[in-house]
Formats: structure tokens, C-alpha cells, sequence
């Protein structure tokens, strides 16, 4: 069953709407069905009267969890998409080739001990009675 992980599939409840979504997982000691990205496509007319069916919803859910015996049926609508194989070169000069973690905002004092520090670093400024010689932003 875990080969059908990330497969669009095609849910319909004791309650005959159908969802579409991308199986996340399957837990058989608890007879659940989890998944990803979920639309409800609602009744499509099973109910046999107007006044009972249920429309389509446009809201995605992120995430749902179906009770087993809730299940009338389920199709494998799309094969999962098997990952790409991208091997690194083995090449001393990579560290990582893993994407870091998303940073935390900096702090003020984080900020500015990233900044460059000037001191030192002469700069030379021709102004109106003749050139001046800064350091650290101070000028003579």
C-alpha cells in the first residue's frame, strides 16, 4: 500500500461525495485513510434527488483523515510521481547539499554584527576647498 503514497486518489463516502486528493497514508490498525490537498467534488448527482444533493466545494483542505468503514470506494485516479534521482557528485568541496531551514528574523545586535565595519577603510572626498581624507566616517 505504500507504494500508492503521493497517487491522486478518488474517495467516495457512505455519504456519497467524492473527494480527490494525494494519499498521504494509510494506517491499517486504525483503518484510516489520510489524504493531502483535498477537493470535494460533492454528491455529482448519487443522492437521485435534487433536493438532497450536495454541491462541490472550491475550498482545497489541506489535510484529511477518512474512517475506513466510512469508505464506499476508492480509485487510484493517477500513479504517484516516483522521485527524481539527482546524485550529488561526490566533490570535496560540497558541505551540504541539503536546503537549511527557513532563518528567523534578525535581531538588532545580529544585524549589526553583520554589517561591514568601516573602520579603517580610507576613502578620499573632493569637496570645495580640497580633498578630505575620511576614516570611520569621520572626515578632515
Amino acid at each position: 500500500m505504500e507504494s500508492f503514497v503521493g497517487a491522486t486518489i478518488s474517495l467516495i463516502s457512505k455519504s456519497d461525495i467524492r473527494y480527490i486528493g494525494t494519499l498521504h497514508s494509510i494506517n491499517q490498525a486504525e483503518s484510516t485513510v489520510a489524504l493531502e490537498n483535498v477537493r470535494s467534488q460533492g454528491t455529482e448527482g448519487r443522492k437521485g434527488n435534487p433536493t438532497d444533493e450536495i454541491h462541490a466545494s472550491p475550498q482545497v483542505f489541506e489535510f484529511i483523515v477518512f474512517r475506513g468503514s466510512d469508505i464506499k470506494d476508492l480509485q487510484v485516479v493517477t500513479a504517484p510521481v516516483p522521485p527524481s534521482v539527482s546524485a550529488v557528485p561526490n566533490d570535496p568541496a560540497i558541505v551540504s547539499a541539503a536546503k537549511p531551514p527557513l532563518s528567523q528574523p534578525l535581531t538588532v545586535i545580529q544585524q549589526q554584527a553583520q554589517q561591514p565595519q568601516v573602520k579603517d577603510i580610507p576613502a578620499v572626498s573632493v569637496r570645495s576647498g580640497g580633498p578630505h581624507v575620511c576614516f570611520a566616517l569621520t572626515c578632515w
